[in-house]
């Protein structure tokens, strides 16, 4: 995820994998209140959908990878919350 700043007038959000660029989205997409709410504050909500240790296979019961396997799944997120310090 890069946020660019660089046009005051039109910042914008991509999102990325490996290189690749999958989708940029511009503040006046959204609107200039939809963009300050989501993006003017000091917090972040980043999600590292990294596998390992028993996932998946104590979710799915299964054994994997396998040679089947394949990019473009979905994933699924139990819980996010934010926290401040007062």
């Amino acid at each position: 995820m890069i946020l660019d700043r660089t046009n005051a007038a039109n910042e914008s959000i991509t999102f990325s994998l490996d290189g690749t660029s999958y989708v940029t989205v511009g503040e006046s997409q959204v609107g200039t209140a939809t963009w300050q709410q989501a993006f003017d504050h000091k917090m972040s909500i980043i999600l590292d959908p990294a596998m390992g240790g028993s996932c998946p296979n104590g979710a799915c019961g299964c054994t994997a990878p396998t040679s089947a396997t394949t990019s473009g799944g979905t994933t699924r997120v139990g819980r996010v919350a934010a926290y401040t310090a007062g």
